[in-house]
């Protein structure tokens, strides 16, 4: 019982720094393409790249509180993480829309909660499984 409750709790703290981070992101992208007229495409690898930083450091010290010193290898596994749900997120989107055939903006909201699941489960179970096992006293 008290692990699910810990599971609910980071899972909200989970959504509350992937809100932090979109804005972050946005606000970026926002400033890079139209403050100093940026490409697009530059100013979202710039936001992107800002945002995964700012989520992995976030997730590790709010969200799993996470104490290890491996920090090099857990943003690896966090990059990892990323890429897989991004992918399956992308998967979960076209199969909303060609094979289920729901509105598009319908699918995206799906597919980002596709995304917030899986990466969290991830994360949780993979990039910082060291503090997700620990015994609880």
């Amino acid at each position: 019982m008290m692990r699910s409750v810990k599971i609910i709790k980071q899972f909200s703290k989970f959504c509350g720094v992937g809100a932090i981070n979109t804005v972050v992101s946005l606000i970026i992208i926002f400033i890079l393409s139209e403050v100093f007229n940026t490409h697009f495409i530059t100013a979202n690898i710039f936001g992107y790249l800002v945002g995964v930083i700012l989520g992995f450091v976030l997730h590790k010290t709010l969200t799993f509180k996470d104490t290890s010193k491996e920090t090099k290898k857990q943003f690896m596994q966090f990059l990892g993480v990323f890429f897989v749900t991004y992918i399956l997120q992308l998967s979960a989107l076209t199969f909303f829309i060609n094979i289920l055939g729901l509105f598009e903006f319908a699918s995206q909201i799906l597919a980002a909660g596709v995304y917030t699941l899986l990466n969290f489960i991830g994360n949780l179970f993979f990039t910082f499984k060291q503090t997700n096992t620990k015994k609880t006293s």
